[in-house]
């Protein structure tokens, strides 16, 4: 083994979570950038990719995502990362097996829980996200490069979007699932949200307010896009240096 992977190895790893039509190739270099800033492995697991027809429950997914995390590190201890989405996912994990994660970090929640499931906000974004499932390829496109505040930066987000608009069935599921969930939060204190001031998709107003609720630290990036991790990874890896650091 050599002195790298033995330092990898040694602390608890990172697993980031998406939403969405969140295959594991739409975090880019993020992981790399990540892996190499913190000095440990980051685990990616993808809510797309396991939503089969078993997947009744936001329960069933956080037991896949914790069988795929002991395959690859051999344990269960880790931190959370979510994007949009991925955030009821990350919630679910905590509350279910809170002695297993050591700290939450939501990225631009969408967090459809008993409580805010009927904020107006939340309605329009979860039209947006219908409408997504019957525009052409090349309106799903323009929608989706809304994710970045920048995307002529990021040239592989047009060859990854050629066929977005056959992909959007596993949108509805994923909102189905999380509604019928049910599930009300409350989530420990080593939870920390991160949110774009210029986020087209999820209103920042939506993690203020959860912020405010659950009177956690929240700290607001002024012209990245819904897609943190890829608009600024620096200022990502930044604040989940020092909050995953304080939690280890």
């Amino acid at each position: 083994m050599t002195e790298e992977k033995q330092l990898l190895d040694h602390f608890s790893p990172v697993v980031l979570i998406r939403g969405l039509l969140g295959e594991n190739y739409y975090w880019l270099r993020f992981q790399q950038i990540l892996e190499q800033t913190l000095q440990r492995k980051v685990v990616l697991v993808s809510l797309r990719e396991q939503l089969s027809s078993q997947t009744q429950s936001c329960a069933d997914l956080v037991e896949t995502f914790r069988t795929q995390l002991y395959e690859q590190t051999q344990g269960y201890s880790c931190h959370l990362v979510s994007l949009s989405l991925g955030a009821n996912v990350a919630l679910q994990w905590q509350h279910q097996f809170s002695d297993e994660i050591k700290s939450v970090t939501l990225i631009n929640p969408l967090v459809i829980d008993r409580e805010h499931r009927w904020h107006p906000r939340l309605w329009w974004i979860l039209l947006k996200i219908l409408v997504l499932s019957v525009l052409t390829s090349s309106q799903s496109r323009r929608w989706f490069k809304r994710l970045s505040a920048w995307p002529g930066l990021h040239p592989e987000l047009t060859e990854m979007t050629n066929s977005l608009a056959l992909r959007c069935e596993p949108l509805v599921k994923q909102i189905k699932l999380f509604m019928q969930s049910g599930s009300s939060f409350s989530p420990k204190g080593s939870l920390q949200l991160l949110v774009s001031r210029h986020d087209h998709w999820v209103h920042s107003s939506l993690s203020y307010a959860l912020a405010a609720k659950w009177q956690v630290p929240l700290f607001p990036h002024l012209s990245a896009g819904h897609d943190l991790a890829l608009d600024d990874p620096r200022w990502v890896c930044e604040k989940l240096t020092d909050w995953v650091t304080h939690y280890d």
